[in-house]
């Protein structure tokens, strides 16, 4: 399956082409219904279809819808899905991502992809970094609720020894091989020079060296990271990091001795919570700010401010539609009771302009003031 990513939202946020198709629907994890996802998935394409031929042949709005086509057609992939199902189609590219939410079925054809029931798949599915460091290992996930992508940190030691190993010349120092099965597992081990053992400094750098690598991988991203380490080695990486988004909480222990699957289950306990705090927070935040002109409600005022970049926090309704065209010259607005001719989805729009400008966009909840708005913002200046 293949799931959503912060670097493919972002893909998806910064395409602006005509045409620009989004499906989107539930599925079926199991049972009779599996059947019947297929047929509604095509009921959607050529739903697109009808809106493409507007502008272009039958043949050619067939050849643009292609790669959905293929998909509803391949009966293996329909078996393995879970709640719901998103599809991208631009002329740059096409991709389709499972879902653990499950959709309204919908579609839509314009300059921009429809990215807000995204909104509550990424909430879903909590994206965040995972850092598991010990002198013996270093591995750097990209995770979320299921899932976990190793990435790779370049001119990294992958361990404390490999480290030493260029730190110490070969003239001051004996090896001997460790037979296979030793406590030490497989490699040499060292001796016979002066101070070789693993001592405080000798970590400290060796940390340090991985926390420079980890804040040049991830300068200008903005998901959370979390270390599983022993504490004190924890406590070094803290010291040294200087990524803005290093949680507070992190898992303790030896890493060497739990399996990746365990560190997940426990880091995403954490996550989760953290995330839920994170919303609560800049809810409270726009509440205490509401009537002030710290915050908005007015599409108007929250579309120019999104254009110009000075929405910090979206709170946006993802189930709502609001038809209408907004011209980036004069930044005046139409908004339209029915959706009409080359008109966007001005909701869409405003979360797609918060994105491009690293702000932050959740679904619409009901702690909010104003519970009949279709968006709230809370503004940069």
């Amino acid at each position: 399956m293949k799931w959503p990513n912060p670097d493919k939202l972002m893909t998806f946020v910064d395409s602006i082409t005509y045409p620009s198709i989004s499906l989107y629907m539930p599925t079926h994890i199991h049972g009779e219904e599996i059947k019947q996802d297929p047929i509604q998935f095509k009921n959607l394409i050529n739903d697109s279809r009808t809106v493409l031929e507007k502008n272009y042949p039958h043949e050619k709005a067939v050849e643009i819808l292609k790669p959905a086509y293929d998909l509803q057609s391949d009966m293996m992939f329909w078996q393995h899905q879970n709640k719901g199902l998103a599809m991208f189609i631009t002329p740059e590219f096409s991709e389709y991502i499972n879902l653990s939410i499950s959709p309204r079925a919908n579609f839509s054809v314009g300059r921009y992809l429809h990215i807000l029931p995204l909104i509550e798949a990424f909430r879903d599915n909590g994206n965040f970094y995972l850092l598991v460091l010990s002198q013996h290992i270093v591995k750097l996930f990209l995770a979320d609720h299921y899932t976990t992508n190793e990435i790779e940190l370049p001119s990294v030691p992958k361990n404390i020894e490999e480290l030493l190993r260029f730190d110490i010349s070969q003239d001051n120092i004996m090896t001997r091989s460790l037979p296979r099965g030793s406590i030490s597992g497989q490699g040499a081990m060292y001796y016979g020079s002066a101070d070789l053992k693993l001592n405080k400094r000798n970590i400290d750098r060796y940390i340090q060296i991985i926390a420079a690598a980890v804040d040049k991988k991830l300068f200008n991203q903005n998901l959370p990271l979390m270390v599983a380490a022993v504490e004190f080695e924890e406590s070094m990486f803290r010291m040294h990091c200087m990524y803005p988004h290093l949680i507070s909480k992190s898992i303790y222990g030896n890493p060497d001795q739990i399996k990746t699957d365990s560190l997940h289950k426990e880091a995403w306990d954490i996550i989760a919570d953290f995330l839920n705090k994170d919303e609560d927070k800049y809810t409270k935040l726009y509440n205490d700010f509401s009537d002030t002109d710290k915050t908005s409600i007015d599409i108007n005022q929250i579309l120019e401010a999104g254009y110009m970049g000075r929405i910090d926090t979206l709170f946006i309704n993802i189930n709502q539609h609001l038809y209408g065209k907004f011209d980036t010259k004069s930044l005046a607005i139409e908004t339209h009771k029915q959706q009409q001719e080359n008109d966007e989805d001005l909701l869409n729009l405003a979360a797609i302009y918060t994105l491009k400008a690293d702000g932050k966009v959740f679904p619409y909840n009901r702690k909010l003031w104003n519970q009949h708005a279709s968006a709230a913002a809370i503004f940069r200046y």
